[in-house]
């Protein structure tokens, strides 16, 4: 091996895969969201974390609908490529590959935690994740990750800590 390969091979074998974190925020008003002029944060922990990571101030939805929007998110690919067009009526189709498969392929850990019915397991969204949290307290959607009766928190934060890629939705503030 040459001086220069050996260098390269060995500042692959070293570096660590970064940890992936993608969030959505379902049916949010924009100033729900961040700080208010002159005002307290609103979302301390999503503030802290936009401040170490990637953020985008603007993107678009390939749908207005939670699931098909999700399944493109999840695919790459627009609703009619991937065939789920609404909320609570088909579910992702086997045969389409996912991003958590992808990464989960890679070595990666993966786990959601989702907080909205129409994410429900049964539509196709959690192939690929070694842990799909869709549980509902008393009947009612939850909100995720964002101060009090939140369920998932705790979860989220261990397997967080854990090193891992997940995704957390956040429905409705």
């Amino acid at each position: 091996m040459t001086p220069l390969l050996l260098l390269g091979w060995l500042a692959a074998a070293t570096i660590e895969p970064p940890s992936v974190v993608l969030i959505t925020l379902d049916t949010t008003r924009s100033d729900h969201v961040g700080r208010i002029e002159g005002g307290s944060p609103l979302t301390p922990n999503l503030d802290a974390l936009a401040k170490s990571g990637v953020r985008f101030r603007n993107a678009l939805t390939a749908s207005p609908l939670t699931l098909p929007a999700h399944c493109s998110i999840l695919t790459g690919l627009e609703p009619p490529a991937h065939g789920v067009r609404d909320n609570g009526v088909t579910a992702l189709p086997a045969g389409i590959p996912t991003l958590a498969e992808a990464f989960a392929g890679r070595g990666y850990r993966t786990a959601a935690f989702v907080a909205s019915r129409v994410l429900d397991r049964r539509f196709g969204l959690a192939r690929g994740f070694d842990v799909y949290s869709d549980r509902f307290e008393n009947g009612a959607e939850v909100v995720v990750l964002m101060g009090e009766g939140d369920v998932h928190g705790p979860e989220a934060f261990q397997y967080s800590r854990n090193g891992g890629v997940y995704l957390v939705e956040q429905n409705a503030v």
